[in-house]
């Protein structure tokens, strides 16, 4: 039987938030999944701002943009049209394959951010908080709680990144 790749795109969007600073805008998974009707792995866990797979034909740029409409709406994947995206990582795991990119935006994006039924609310995390963050790999039935912060090992390298990327940079 072959063993079938998955591609997938997906976006980790930076902002500067007054009386905060640079963040990270991440999405926490859900508790229940409504593609598959079941109960989400890793609920409460972070993963980048959007996440999803490439379909057949498409390219990751447009896979992108579809991503963003569906997970986070249509007014930011019309303010996503406009804005500077970088390569900040690519993986690759025993059944997927993955490229993330980055951008940093205003912040009066995030009330245009529209969540679907899936999302477990979006969290900000800055840079110092990355040290404490814990490795997701070890919740598959759950981050219980709210207050922690639980990314897979590569998240944490793509974070990294994204915020050397736009460390100097102003919006």
């Amino acid at each position: 039987m072959e063993h079938k790749i998955r591609s997938g795109v997906g976006l980790l969007i930076l902002t500067d938030i007054p009386k905060i600073g640079r963040v990270a805008i991440l999405q926490a998974r859900g508790y229940f999944n409504t593609e598959e009707m079941r109960s989400q792995y890793y609920s409460g866990g972070c993963q980048v701002t959007v996440y999803g797979g490439i379909n057949k034909g498409e390219l990751p740029k447009d896979a992108l943009l579809r991503e963003v409409k569906e997970e986070l709406g249509s007014s930011v994947a019309t303010l996503l049209k406009n804005q500077p995206i970088f390569k900040v990582s690519e993986f690759e795991r025993k059944n997927e394959l993955g490229i993330i990119y980055t951008t940093l935006m205003s912040y009066q994006f995030l009330k245009k951010i529209r969540l679907g039924p899936d999302s477990g609310g979006i969290r900000l995390v800055k840079p110092n908080e990355l040290k404490h963050a814990l490795d997701l790999s070890k919740y598959k039935s759950g981050v219980k709680n709210s207050s922690v912060i639980a990314v897979f090992p590569d998240m944490r390298k793509t974070l990294t990144g994204a915020f050397k990327i736009f460390k100097n940079q102003k919006i």
